[in-house]
């Protein structure tokens, strides 16, 4: 009987290590979909930077705005 549960308990361990890697793998997809996104003739990579000298353009381009409508469209009429 004592034999079995070295067995059993390494079965136990690679079950949960499978199923680590099955919740890892899935995540993994959930970013790479968030991130490529497909356009029909290309591939969009949606990132974002954190340059400060974007980020005073953007302060300059919006400066007057009160809403996110508002911001947006600036910063989509200067590109």
């Amino acid at each position: 009987m004592s034999s079995k549960l070295p067995q059993q308990l390494s079965k136990i361990v690679l079950g949960g290590f499978a199923l680590y890697f099955i919740y890892l793998f899935t995540q993994a997809i959930k970013i790479v979909n968030r991130r490529y996104i497909d356009t029909g003739e290309s591939i969009y990579i949606n990132s974002t930077t954190q340059d400060p000298s974007l980020q005073a353009l953007a302060q300059r381009l919006t400066k007057e705005c009160h809403n996110d409508l508002c911001r947006a469209q600036r910063i989509l009429d200067y590109v």
